[in-house]
Formats: structure tokens, sequence, C-alpha cells
């Protein structure tokens, strides 16, 4: 196949986007196909965005962004957790992951909440 019109990609990101998506945080990451180990310390939650409509991305293809700003509560346990991954998620517990990328080793501990700015977290779909 030669390519995926701008046209599929703005459904794909349309379908996905235009409800709800469920952001996670992983200590070990997941792949294409899945996987990854979840964070799971007290009072953590997936938490939830909104997105902007599709827009083009400079390098091509189009692409989403978070219009708000994204926070966890922070790592409430004395011993840090190494965020090495994070997931878009299609449900608050479980679910489909839609899109992974990592986060770099963002140690998260009592006094750190993890956060995006709003135009942070960005979606390619090309």
């Amino acid at each position: 196949m030669a390519g995926k019109s701008t046209y599929a990609s703005d459904t794909v990101l349309d379908l996905f986007f235009g409800s709800t998506v469920y952001i996670a945080l992983y200590s070990s990451a997941p792949t294409d196909a899945g996987g990854g180990t979840e964070i799971s310390w007290t009072d953590y939650t997936r938490e939830t965005t909104t997105w902007c409509t599709p827009t083009a991305y400079t390098g091509g293809g189009l692409q989403v962004y978070n219009t708000a700003t994204i926070t966890f509560t922070p790592n409430p346990s004395i011993t840090p957790v190494t965020i090495v991954a994070f997931g878009l998620l299609d449900a608050d517990t479980g679910g489909n992951l839609l899109y992974w990328g990592s986060t770099g080793n963002f140690v998260a501990s009592q006094s750190k909440a993890i956060s995006w700015l709003a135009g942070e977290l960005i979606v390619v779909e090309d």
C-alpha cells in the first residue's frame, strides 16, 4: 500500500479522540501489542483530558494534542517509582491500548506530581 489519505487519518483521530481517552502511566513500557506494567500507587487513577480537533502536523500527517493540563497525583509512597512510558486507552480500567510513548525516566515521588501542560501531549497519525 502506498499511503493513507488525510481523510483516513482524520477519521482515525476523530474516532479515538472524539470520545473519552484515558491516560495511564507505566513503570515498564507497553509495546504495540499492549502489555507493560501500569503503576498502582494509592489514589492513582487514569486521567482524562480534552483534545483539539485534528490539525496538520509539520512533519506530515495530522495531530491532536491535549487542550487542558493533565495532572496525576504524586506517589504517596516513600519508595520512588520510575515512570518510563504513558499509554492512551479506551477505558478507565483494563481496556485497549490505542497509543503509547516514552516519558524518559521520570522518577515519581511524594513531592513530584506528574503533568503535561496544554499542548504538550501530542499524538500524530501519519
